[in-house]
């Protein structure tokens, strides 16, 4: 199996580090182009799972995935999303979510919207919800314990997983050592 360690989109990622590259690991001769592409795709899923799980560090609870822009068309790349972050998807039906979260806000400033909770549930239109595959997710948490080792032999630790363990050897919380 091919797997692609993704800094691709490296202001979206943990390190937000621009002269970080990403890494094609496990190649062979009978790996084909289709191969590739598909550890690309798993690759950034994983990165995506990799911050969801920093957002659940932080005591939120997240329930579904919310996929947008052009390549949310993609059953596939939903799928694989899906199954890689065990959680359903939700395709947003607006290609142009940038756009719409500014429209909203200015509804909210024009006073059409009290706040944009109130815009949102009368602009945002979702589309299918996917469920993901338990036995697809039982192989990529698999795969994702040798994709974060790979990362983390590659690029070492996220900086705030050592800040956080700075902090805790010192009795701090993560938020606290930031502060300081």
């Amino acid at each position: 199996m091919a797997c692609w360690c993704s800094l691709i989109l490296r202001e979206a990622g943990r390190w937000w580090d621009h002269d970080r590259r990403g890494a094609i690991l496990g190649l062979s001769l009978t790996h084909t182009a289709s191969h590739i592409i598909r550890g690309i795709l798993e690759g950034i899923a994983m990165e995506i799972r990799a911050n969801l799980e920093t957002i659940e560090s932080l005591g939120i609870q997240v329930r579904t995935v919310r996929i947008v822009g052009g390549g949310a068309a993609s059953q596939l790349w939903r799928s694989i999303i899906g199954d890689v972050v065990g959680r359903p998807q939700i395709h947003m039906k607006e290609v142009e979510v940038g756009a719409l979260g500014a429209a909203i806000l200015a509804g909210v400033g024009a006073g059409i919207f009290d706040n944009p909770a109130q815009g949102a549930a009368a602009m945002v239109n979702t589309g299918d919800i996917s469920p993901f595959s338990a036995d697809n997710h039982a192989e990529y948490n698999r795969i994702y314990a040798r994709y974060e080792d790979y990362s983390r032999r590659l690029y070492g630790e996220a900086p705030w997983e050592t800040a956080s363990a700075d902090a805790a050897a010192d009795g701090e919380t993560w938020q606290q050592a930031e502060a300081t």
